[in-house]
């Protein structure tokens, strides 16, 4: 909903409007996927998790009385957290974008 890589920020109402009128949704594990809520009953969301952090898809409850159908992925990549945290810690650029 976010759109990161140019550091804009929409407005709340727009972004609940752009959920609104979606009916897919695809994120990462996180609080942007709340926004599912808004999707019109009979939508999707696409959970996606990272294997050696994950705190399980929490989502699925969340959006039942909604109507959303729920489906989960598991990434299949390999990160090495403590590197990671110790780049983010000390101010280093971990990816280039």
């Amino acid at each position: 909903m976010i759109n990161t890589s140019s550091g804009k920020l929409f407005a709340f109402v727009f972004q609940m409007q752009l959920a609104a009128s979606s009916c897919v949704m695809v994120g990462v594990q996180g609080a942007g996927l709340q926004w599912s809520v808004f999707m019109p009953y009979g939508c999707t969301l696409i959970e996606i998790a990272w294997p050696s952090r994950h705190w399980g898809f929490l989502f699925h409850n969340y959006i039942k009385p909604y109507g959303i159908r729920h489906y989960s992925l598991r990434a299949k990549a390999h990160v090495n957290w403590a590197a990671y945290e110790q780049n983010v810690r000390n101010g280093t650029k971990v990816i280039d974008g």
